[in-house]
């Protein structure tokens, strides 16, 4: 194995599709920063190729986690989707861990419901 070419992709498990002006994403794992660069750059071309000026966005974390260099490009990603007519953007997600990340460091940008929670 050579370490030498980059750090191998963890965490490139994304299913997107669109529901109507909905797009749902649903990602699985541990991501590091090549993983999640993966990711977005399929959600860049899913809009792009969408022709929606103006979109919602929910996402379903199951056991998605991620370092704080991930949690970084997650702000970038989301800031890049608003200014690319995304409306709102909901996240599902599945611990404590998770509904943190989001508290601290999200908190403006997405929208959090623990499977847990019923409404």
């Amino acid at each position: 194995m050579n370490y030498e070419a980059g750090m191998i992709k963890h965490g490139d498990k994304l299913g997107l599709k669109w529901v109507g002006d909905i797009l749902v994403g649903e990602v699985h794992g541990a991501y590091n920063e090549e993983g999640i660069t993966g990711v977005f750059t399929d959600i860049k071309e899913s809009v792009l190729k969408s022709g929606l000026s103006s979109w919602y966005r929910i996402e379903i974390w199951n056991d998605a986690i991620g370092s704080p260099e991930v949690v970084e490009l997650l702000s970038e990603m989301y800031t890049w989707c608003k200014e690319h007519g995304c409306l709102a953007t909901a996240a599902v997600i599945t611990n404590r861990v998770q509904e943190k990340i989001i508290e601290e460091r999200l908190p403006n940008i997405v929208m959090a419901w623990l499977k847990a929670q019923r409404v």
